[in-house]
Order: structure tokens, then C-alpha cells, then sequence
């Protein structure tokens, strides 16, 4: 009924939180699964964003058919050694993710105009029209349907395919793939379904 009154059918994406309200000493995430499972029955087009606490509970995330899993804790113990090995680099990164920053990690679109283009021309574009700084690319890959593979009379060897993919939780479209690209090749060419990333004032 909860998720009928946040009118989920109609949802392009929901975050999901871990349930602490039982008092319990030790919070699971069964509710964040089933919370899960029930959104894409609901809405299969929605994008369902979970954070969850147990690490063991990804592969039971995925199967759900989570588009993304964050588990807490994931970066700590890359800060904890930062602190030793390169004092310095975690308090950056702190300082950046504060709220109380004056600086935003943003993603932009590639303008129009540099489509086809080369990185290198980007890095012009933004040296001359920018106010941050240029960090790399972000590209996505658009999910395929794994049925336009499949050959025309749908064999056995097809339904096979299918079947495993199915099984797998998977199902019959690839999951959107997001690929990070930290300071790029200059003559990697930029596509439609390209983002730069920046460091720029709020």
C-alpha cells in the first residue's frame, strides 16, 4: 500500500534505505530485497537504487534486479589507509562531498556541436568556456535487447540462451552499463550517450 501511495507505477527511479525503525541490534536487508522485488513487479522500467548493509546481500540485490547497490561502509577502509599512506587525500575527498563545500562534482552533457569530436577538442571547449576542472568522461551504454540476437526461427539453442540469461536474473535486456574514464586519451572520439565530469563552484 506504501509504495501504491508513492505511486511507483509511475516512478522513473527510487532509493531505497535500510529499515532501522525495528530496534533491532543487529538492522537487516530483507526488507530492502522485498522492497525491491516489489517495485520492479510494480514498474519493470523503474531504476531502483539501493543502499544496503550486508555485503553478502549484493547477489540477492541483483537478482531483484537492483540497477545499483551501494553497501555501507564501502569506502572506509580506502580512507582508513589514505590517512597513513597519502595524509591528505581523504580529507580532500571529504571536503569536496561536504555539504558545507563550495565546490560540486557535476556531470554534463556534451554540447551538440562536439559530437563526433575528439576529447582533445573537449578539453579546448571547456578551457575556454568552462569554470572548473575537466576530470574525464562518463559513457553509458544503452541496455540491448538480447532477443535481436536470436535468430529468426528461435531454435532450442535459443530458448537456452534466454533461459540462462533468465535464470541468472538477467532477463532478456542487458543492464545499463555506466564505464568512468579518468582523464581520457585526447583523441578518444565523444558520443551521444557521452557525459564529461567536472569539479565546478555550487
Amino acid at each position: 500500500n506504501i509504495i501504491n501511495r508513492a505511486n511507483a507505477k509511475y516512478a522513473q527511479s527510487a532509493i531505497i534505505l535500510p529499515d532501522t525503525s525495528s530496534g533491532s541490534v543487529k538492522p537487516g536487508d530483507e526488507r530492502t530485497i522485498l522492497a525491491t522485488l516489489t517495485l520492479k513487479t510494480i514498474n519493470p522500467k523503474i531504476k531502483v537504487y539501493t543502499h544496503i548493509l550486508d555485503r553478502d546481500n549484493i547477489s540477492h540485490l541483483r537478482k531483484a534486479k537492483a540497477d545499483e547497490v551501494f553497501v555501507s561502509d564501502m569506502y572506509t577502509g580506502y580512507l582508513m589507509a589514505n590517512y597513513v599512506s597519502s595524509p591528505g587525500v581523504p580529507q580532500f575527498i571529504q571536503h569536496l562531498f561536504s555539504s558545507a563545500s563550495d565546490y560540486n562534482l557535476k556531470r554534463k552533457p556534451i554540447p551538440a556541436d562536439l559530437i563526433g569530436k575528439s576529447y582533445k577538442q573537449l578539453k579546448e571547449h571547456y578551457n575556454q568556456n568552462g569554470r572548473g576542472i575537466l576530470l574525464g568522461l562518463l559513457q553509458i551504454t544503452e541496455p540491448f535487447q538480447l532477443s535481436s540476437l536470436m535468430s529468426d526461427d528461435y531454435s532450442t539453442l535459443d530458448a537456452y540462451i534466454m533461459r540462462k540469461f533468465q535464470e541468472a536474473g538477467r532477463g532478456s535486456k542487458s543492464d545499463e552499463q555506466v564505464k568512468i574514464l579518468i582523464n581520457p586519451d585526447e583523441d578518444a572520439a565523444l558520443n551521444n550517450n557521452d557525459f564529461y565530469l567536472v569539479i565546478e563552484s555550487k
